[in-house]
């Protein structure tokens, strides 16, 4: 009887870690592919990564060195990839709301210091693919003050 009951109860066990088990290991896979991709960005542009966040199905990193930023969104499989020099930015600034009802999107906008180029933004939340924000206005905070650290240096 015991017997019996111990394999009943590893084989539950097993049936319900194995799912938990497998997305775990997809989701880790996404996040390797999305650094992947951005590292490749960078040094595509002879950039090294110095710092570096993932969430969703986005990354963003910047090399303090070179002063550059590089932002992935990875949307049906395709990726769309940006690369921003600072020295041509004069201010970093969110834009948006971290309540989801109030919110249409969170974006991280820069301004361009001469003012003739169209400003630029990097999305980090979009309730048309995302319908919750989990921690993208962190993010979007977060690295609002990096950047504007790296623009005053």
């Amino acid at each position: 009887m015991d017997l019996s009951t111990t394999i009943i109860g590893v084989a539950l066990l097993a049936i319900c870690l194995v799912p938990l088990v497998l997305a775990h290991n997809k989701k880790k896979k996404k996040q390797q592919q999305l650094l992947k991709a951005l590292t490749g960005l960078a040094e595509s542009y002879s950039c090294k990564i110095t710092q570096h966040d993932l969430w969703q199905n986005t990354a963003i990193g910047i090399d303090e060195n070179a002063k550059c930023v590089f932002f992935v969104k990875n949307t049906d499989g395709a990726n769309s990839l940006q690369k921003v020099h600072l020295a041509a930015i004069n201010d970093a600034y969110s834009n948006g709301d971290p309540d989801p009802v109030a919110s249409e999107k969170l974006e991280l906008l820069m301004v361009h210091a001469g003012g003739k180029e169209f400003d630029i933004a990097l999305e980090f939340y979009n309730p048309e693919v995302s319908m919750q924000i989990n921690d993208e206005w962190i993010l979007l905070k977060k690295w609002q003050g990096i950047l504007q650290e790296a623009i005053r240096k």
